[in-house]
């Protein structure tokens, strides 16, 4: 039921479906015993926000669970699991992104809701698009809808992490339909300021012309960050063709993260792209950790007040 009910509200841009997602991680490694304090907790915040109050653009009934609910009774597909295919499509997946791109939240809905009732794709081809839109809103916001744009990529991990754990299809079925209606509504919100939104295409992407050993282009890359992320995002997709380069560039971002990152959104943001970038297909994966570095602790940035006290006392003690 939690699974339902985290993902049928955005308004406090994701975080309802995050905390689901989290309390469900946190207690498979605490141990179940202490469910009911988490629990009672992510009810309470789960019921965040009056029915008509408007936040981020919506209040809840202008969202697309209403009708997200309706397409399935009508359209999902009894008696056969064909729908949840995690085969890649990549046609599909360029097809349903545009979706994502242009159209409304309940016409986004209604197309990936029939598309899967009629078998012209697979929830792996729609997750793919989901999390592209993401990525690509990361890739297009500056100014005030930057940090919206970082909860549409964890919100999209949320997501799919809770249809990866929720038993029953047809609450997976809903699961990937709010997915997908999330993106646009994270979009159309972003949009009320057009000149927070730059034109960028994610699937356009190309990867920096410059081929160097590993150690040069990671030096190179976090050099780039925060002052030229498209430059740095370009090495990116190059390294990240291959398994090696896609390791070795998400170990050194996280030991900057550790060392230098002085609030939790960086923590949120990087760990959904390790937990992501495996999840799509492998022709989507570059594009995926390129969308790093857009919000990433660079080399020049200065050590977190706790990681420069914890070094000071280590000096101390040696």
């Amino acid at each position: 039921m939690l699974w339902r009910y985290g993902a049928r509200d955005y308004r406090n841009i994701g975080h309802k479906a995050i905390f689901v997602a989290n309390a469900h991680r946190t207690l498979q490694v605490i141990g179940w015993q202490h469910a009911e304090p988490v629990l009672r907790s992510l009810v309470l915040g789960l019921l965040d926000f009056g029915k008509q109050q408007q936040v981020n653009g919506y209040a809840l009934d202008d969202q697309c669970y209403g009708g997200n609910l309706r397409l399935v009774k009508e359209s999902f597909p009894r008696g056969s699991e064909a729908w949840a295919a995690d085969h890649p499509d990549p046609a599909a997946t360029r097809s349903i992104l545009a979706s994502l791109r242009e159209a409304t939240p309940a016409e986004a809905c209604a197309d990936v809701a029939g598309r899967l009732a009629k078998g012209q794709t697979g929830a792996g081809a729609v997750w793919d698009a989901v999390h592209l839109a993401g990525a690509e809103l990361r890739l297009r916001a500056r100014g005030g809808a930057a940090l919206a744009a970082v909860h549409a990529v964890t919100s999209a991990n949320a997501l799919h992490y809770s249809y990866l754990a929720a038993a029953n299809p047809r609450d997976r079925f809903l699961l990937l339909l709010q997915a997908a209606g999330w993106m646009v509504q994270f979009r159309t919100f972003a949009a009320t300021r057009p000149e927070n939104l730059r034109p960028f295409v994610i699937t356009a992407l190309e990867p920096g012309e410059e081929e160097a050993p590993l150690e040069r282009s990671l030096a190179a890359i976090f050099a780039e960050i925060p002052s030229n992320p498209d430059a740095a995002a370009a090495r990116v997709f190059r390294l990240g063709r291959e398994l090696p380069g896609r390791q070795a560039f998400l170990a050194a971002a996280l030991r900057l993260t550790l060392a230098k990152a002085d609030e939790v959104h960086y923590y949120k943001y990087l760990a959904a792209l390790i937990e992501d970038v495996p999840l799509v297909s492998p022709e989507w994966q570059p594009h995926l950790l390129a969308t790093t570095v857009y919000y990433a602790k660079g080399s020049g940035d200065p050590d977190a007040t706790p990681m420069k006290r914890a070094r000071e006392a280590l000096r101390a003690y040696l």
